[in-house]
């Protein structure tokens, strides 16, 4: 028998280790990758960021309300971005450009999640944007909790961010920690 195995083991582990290495090998090759394949910004944008979310923290607006990470190749005054391969494993992603002169109007605000499949296409007088393997999240007001002290200020109630961090907070499964009991 060729492979893996030798003459002396069970057939049947032979088997088995063969029938696994194939899965293993069919779900490598079937993973489509999350991909912008354009954000092409139709403003200046003087602040540009990719958040990978992990959490929310509904204390906070703008920025600061998503626990997680940027993507540091997002950056302000760049424009255009091509073939830029996401990292995977986030349950949330949110881009977010602030136009050059503070015009609320013209930032560019983006929620999505992976969709293996689906595709974000995106052309308006901001930007044009392509997404691949990704579904985007419409962002709306319904969701906010409005019992918070924050939700009656208007820096919160009006903020894109913090309407979306209300609308996914409590979707997130805690992580045990080592020092959990």
């Amino acid at each position: 028998m060729s492979g893996p195995c030798h003459l002396n083991e069970s057939t049947n582990y032979c088997k088995w280790l063969h029938i696994n290495l194939i899965m293993i090998t069919l779900v490598c090759n079937s993973y489509e990758m999350m991909i912008i394949r354009r954000l092409e910004l139709k403003k200046t944008y003087r602040i540009e960021w990719l958040r990978y979310i992990t959490g929310v923290n509904l204390s906070q607006h703008c920025m600061k309300c998503f626990l997680g990470k940027n993507d540091p190749r997002i950056r302000g005054y760049q424009n255009a971005y091509y073939d830029l391969e996401l990292q995977e494993g986030f349950q949330y992603y949110y881009f977010c450009a602030v136009h050059q002169d503070w015009i609320w109007a013209n930032n560019i605000h983006l929620a999505f999640r992976e969709k293996a499949g689906s595709r974000i296409s995106i052309d308006n007088e901001r930007v044009k944007c392509e997404i691949e393997n990704a579904e985007e999240i419409v962002i709306d007001k319904t969701s906010i909790d409005w019992s918070l002290p924050q939700a009656a200020d208007k820096k919160f109630n009006t903020c894109r961010n913090w309407m979306f961090a209300n609308m996914i907070n409590g979707t997130f499964v805690r992580q045990r920690s080592l020092f959990d009991q």
